[in-house]
């Protein structure tokens, strides 16, 4: 098939589109244009009511001449075959016929836009498409989003549209209207714009739709690769826990809490990427994030997003490694990201075409590595993406780096939200190693090596559920291949840590892969597993010296293998420079050409084991040490302390905590790197331990929870460096304490976690409940759980801790997160005893009938659920508190005006009726919380229908317009305003609001003068600023000090000034602990 066939079909069909579109809804009765209300879609379409004017075979004959004019486009080579076309015409048709039953009005779908609309349709019929070939649903999906662009448009051109929203609605029809433009302006554009980016797409699943499995093939010509779509497995992350969104509540208003999701509850990293433009993920070496933008590369190439993330199906991918970009002297414009990368269709590209797609929004920009080049090439990148996405802002863009590489907020004004890739707990892991003997079956030739896979799957599997030294090292995919490799190879047997693991990985890399595959020297050369170590190990070196992860070949043969191959005979006798390196690129198993010209390791924790053993045996101690504070080093210094014997160990170890001592502002960062390098040292001088041991002592108790994971990695020594009671820490140390426990693990970690059972704090408890998951369910549950308050959160996130609870006589205030049966639910929860019930991230729950059989439920939530797709289920229940949290709109909506007792509501979803004031909400509402989805469809439009409202909350940066301003200022009642991510600076020109009493502003920018807080509530009596630890500015109080009854508290604020100016206990400053 022509690539461009289906892109040339579609423009071709838009000049049609319009009239058909326009025939599908009726002609405005007389008068009509007085209406002052929304009107629902399903009142306009022409096949339904009194005076419908088409029939469902009229909808059908239409839709079947649009994709007639589409498939027929081209003659030479047709965008899907004739016996198809009926296909596609019976999926649209379905689609379209929707529109007679989705509850959206017109304002509304304007305002969402056209892709959220086609969203809304395909999520009504979700098996339209399941006859279509990838031609055929490729197809449908450009006729269905050109569609739902006419209709609005339509929708936006009619005499009835609503006046005073046509006013209010402007900006939504100019981007309408630019949308359209785009498209339409498409039409004219070369064919090779099409066919390139079809021709483009295929590139990209052929380049990164293979994901190497390490040690999967060993008896097999190919390389280690299975196709990604097989072996993907889709991980948890977590955004990090940010500045608390709520003060204290006023008095008389309650304890208002938000109602959204703990931190205690991942999701899949895919599904947080909903509704995100831009997003910085974290994750730690091995932990699956390039593997994630591989994924993302080719599923958005090949359109296949669930309808969750229909989003991105329009989308068109850009992978940058960093490491490759940085070799060049100035980072890529668009024109250049393709030869950046080394792609084979640099010069295939239609002139323009990247800038197109960028201009378009249509880019997904996938920037991998930024901890992979050194400090000045990340502010270099900084500032490149920093001018980029002002250039083109309706980019997509997805940033990886390690934890520690850059500082939190590193792109927070840049408008990046941020994300930390889990470790793989139990059931991942299991379903990793479930993955990768499957993947293993498929390549065996018999089936007795079929059935012994099986059988080793199972005893891995139970190996990692009792043994926690092996389940700590398969916390990452990396680490759990190579655990799955060594374990099929050693018969069973598998090393107890991590030097081990890396020595019996080289073993099998090195030495049996070509014995296995029965390869002798292809090349004429033969080197022994030690030649091939030292000559690696010298690259890795200095890769790591020259602080890079990728470099021209050249430099490599002329820098690194001219100057080393004399000192090794075996391969200086074999052949020059050039075909050493071609022998280690093709045989090794260790490197490989991410470019034409370039070379690097397969991963970089096999960089930083080969780089310390070659650094430590040329006793670089003083160099290591000089860079110990770079995250770039840290790892390569814990392996070098593994390579080392007992004197090396010492002379290494000694060197460093001097340093901490001598540096303050590394101290604490040194000093955590010695205690976690002491798992490592298999020998090591008492002395030294001991000195090790005094600075580890002072870090104790940890002051973050970070800390307490970092003090972990020492292992089982740091229990007895620990607190054994709770007794004088505050309670953030007592969380850090549990949490460093909780990461050791094992019979004695549960034995320590029992003393601090008791501990009051809801953070500690917090700590305990995500712990769950590392130990086994029914002990740690037993022992730990049941001995927690009853009233504190407890989350489940599978059918056996849900089980659990029920065992402990259930609780009151329960979150369930993750795949739990609708029918687990019924069996599960306690009746009499729950009062607060949370729903989240859950794939597979699809009815919320058994809420009535809960007859104590006084609070409900439910968040990201896809298979809820309606609401009417809450009808009639007692609830006081309802928080909703979706993508796309939620049908029954009507529900809500059953719920006479609701006094608090959450929402974070798309309004079907376009305004707050048209949600069926009779109840005295006292507080509402309202989200970014929520607040796009709706602003606070009618918000007075509630003049009991006395608290309001804006979160996830909602910033209020001053027409909403207005809106709240019409309430009577309303003393309590917290909102997040908003601008101090731009308080200045607001409308003042005396009635605010108590201000909440979590995450404020432009915040070092607070001169416009004073003017714009002059009323204010409470003042919370907050911020994330180390993102917050130097703040200065002294403008508000004059207002005599004002009470502030300020937390994590870079610095503080002013304080003394307020009398005693008026100015509470809560820093990020300091030592």
């Amino acid at each position: 098939m022509e690539p461009g066939a289906i892109g040339v079909g579609a423009r071709a069909a838009a000049a049609a589109a319009g009239p058909l579109i326009r025939r599908l809804f009726a002609q405005p009765a007389p008068g009509a244009e007085l209406v002052h209300q929304p009107v629902r879609i399903s009142g306009l379409v022409a096949w339904r009511g009194e005076k419908r004017t088409l029939t469902e075979d009229d909808v059908r004959k239409l839709v079947g001449e649009l994709v007639e004019r589409a498939a027929t486009a081209n003659p030479n080579e047709p965008a899907v075959p004739e016996g198809e076309r009926q296909a596609v015409t019976d999926a649209l048709t379905t689609t379209l016929l929707a529109l007679g039953h989705i509850g959206m009005a017109d304002v509304q779908a304007v305002r969402l836009g056209y892709r959220t609309l086609a969203h809304t349709l395909k999520k009504r019929v979700p098996q339209a498409t399941r006859q279509l070939s990838s031609d055929g649903t490729h197809l449908y999906n450009s006729l269905l989003d050109l569609s739902c662009l006419q209709i609005l448009h339509f929708f936006s051109q009619r005499s009835t549209f609503i006046a005073r929203t046509l006013a209010e609605a402007t900006q939504q029809l100019q981007e309408q209207s630019r949308q359209l433009g785009i498209l339409l302006e498409r039409v004219p554009q070369p064919v090779r714009d099409a066919g390139f980016e079809h021709r483009y797409s295929e590139h990209i699943v052929d380049k990164h739709g293979m994901l190497r499995i390490l040690g999967l093939r060993l008896r097999h010509q190919e390389g280690d690769s299975w196709p990604l779509d097989a072996a993907y497995l889709s991980l948890e992350a977590t955004a990090p826990e940010g500045p608390t969104p709520e003060g204290p509540a006023p008095e008389g208003l309650g304890a208002y809490h938000h109602p959204r999701p703990t931190s205690v509850a991942p999701r899949r990293v895919e599904m947080l990427l909903q509704g995100q433009r831009r997003v910085l993920l974290r994750g730690h070496a091995g932990s699956g994030k390039t593997t994630l933008l591989q994924w993302l590369a080719t599923t958005t190439a090949r359109r296949a997003f669930p309808a969750e993330l229909d989003e991105y199906n329009d989308c068109v991918p850009f992978v940058l490694q960093l490491r490759t970009l940085t070799r060049r002297e100035a980072l890529p414009s668009p024109a250049g990201f393709l030869s950046a990368v080394g792609s084979v269709l640099a010069d295939a590209q239609p002139d323009g075409w990247a800038v197109r797609i960028l201009e378009s929004g249509r880019a997904l920009l996938l920037i991998d590595g930024v901890d992979e080049v050194t400090q000045h090439h990340r502010e270099r990148t900084r500032e490149w993406l920093r001018e980029l996405l002002a250039a083109y802002p309706d980019v997509r863009c997805l940033v990886t780096v390690r934890p520690s590489a850059v500082q939190d907020g590193w792109l927070r004004r840049e408008g990046f939200a941020e994300l930390c890739l889990l470790p793989m707990g139990r059931d991942d892991i299991a379903a990793f190693i479930r993955h990768w003997h499957r993947a293993a079956r498929a390549e065996s030739a018999g089936e007795q090596e079929r059935a012994r896979l099986e059988a080793l799957r199972t005893a891995l599997t139970e190996t990692v559920a009792v043994n926690q030294s092996i389940a700590r090292l398969a916390e990452n995919p990396l680490m759990c291949a190579l655990i799955c490799a060594l374990h099929r190879d050693e018969q069973a047997r598998l090393p107890r840590d991590r030097k081990g693991l890396y020595e019996s990985a080289l073993e099998l890399l090195l030495v049996r892969r070509d014995a296995h595959r029965s390869i002798d020297a292809p090349e004429g050369i033969h080197l022994s597993k030690e030649a091939q170590l030292r000559l690696l190990s010298r690259i890795a070196a200095w890769f790591t010296l020259q602080k890079q992860s990728e470099a021209e070949q050249e430099d490599v043969v002329e820098g690194v293998l001219a100057e080393t191959l004399p000192s090794i005979r075996e391969a200086q006798e074999q052949g020059g420079p050039q075909e050493i390196f071609r022998y280690l690129l093709l045989r090794s198993g260790l490197l490989h050409a991410p470019t034409e010209d370039s070379v690097a390791f397969i991963h970089r924790t096999f960089q930083d084991y080969l780089g310390a053993k070659a650094l430590q045996e040329t006793r670089y101690f003083n160099t290591m040490v000089r860079n110990a504070h770079d995250n770039q080093w840290e790892d390569v210094i814990r392996m070098a302390v593994a390579h080392g014997d007992r004197k090396q160990c010492g002379q290494l170890l000694r060197k460093l905590i001097k340093r901490g001592d001598d540096v303050r502002r590394h101290r604490h960062r040194l000093h955590l790197l010695a205690a976690a390098c002491l798992e490592h040292a298999t020998e090591l001088d008492p002395e030294v331990r001991r000195d090790v041991e005094e600075r580890m002592a002072s870090l104790i108790p940890p002051r973050t929870i970070e800390d307490g994971h970092t003090l972990a990695a020492a292992g089982s020594v740091v229990l007895d460096l620990l607190p054994k009671e709770p007794d004088g820490l505050g309670d953030a140390e007592v969380a850090a304490v549990v949490a460093t426990v909780c990461r050791i693990g094992g019979e004695p970690a549960l034995g320590r976690l029992k003393r601090f059972r008791h501990h009051p704090s809801p953070a500690v408890h917090g700590q305990f409940i995500e712990a769950w998951d590392t130990f086994d369910c029914g002990p740690f549950a037993q022992e730990i759980l049941s001995h927690l308050p009853e009233n504190s959160l407890f989350t489940a996130s599978s059918r056996d801790q849900l089980h659990e609870l029920r065992r402990m006589g259930g609780r009151a205030t329960t979150q369930c997160t993750g795949p739990i049966r609708t029918v687990d639910f019924a069996t599960e929860l306690v009746p009499d005893v729950l009062k607060r019930l949370s729903v989240f991230n859950n794939p597979l729950l699809d009815d919320l009938a058994f809420l009535h059989t809960l007859p104590r439920l006084t609070e409900l939530m439910i968040g990201h659920c896809p298979e809820v797709r309606g609401v009417e289920r809450l009808a009639g229940l007692p609830i006081a508190l309802l928080a909703l949290y979706a993508t796309t709109v939620l049908d029954g909506m009507e529900a809500l005006g059953s719920l006479t007792a609701l006094e608090t509501l959450a929402l974070d979803l798309p309004l079907p009726c376009g305004a707050l004031g048209g949600l069926p909400v009779d109840a005295p509402l006292t507080a509402l919380y309202i989200g970014p989805a929520t607040y796009a469809t709706s602003g606070m439009r009618g918000i007075g229908r509630w003049p009991t409202l006395r608290h309001i909350s804006l979160f996830d940066s909602v910033r209020l317009s001053a027409a909403d301003r207005s809106e709240i200022l019409s309430l009577p009642q309303v003393e309590s305003l917290s909102l997040t991510g908003e601008s101090v600076a731009r308080m200045r020109e607001a409308v003042p609001m005396p009635g605010i009493s108590h201000l909440s502003l979590a995450g404020a920018v432009e915040a070092g003068d607070l001169n416009p807080l004073r003017d714009a509530f002059p009323g204010l009596r409470r003042l919370f600023l907050s911020w994330r630890p180390g993102q917050g500015p130097v703040v200065d109080l002294t403008p508000l000090s004059g207002m005599r009854e004002l009470i502030v508290q300020v937390s994590n604020a870079d610095h503080v000034k002013g304080v003394g100016r307020f009398p005693d206990g008026r100015a509470l400053v809560v820093p990020a602990p300091a030592r």
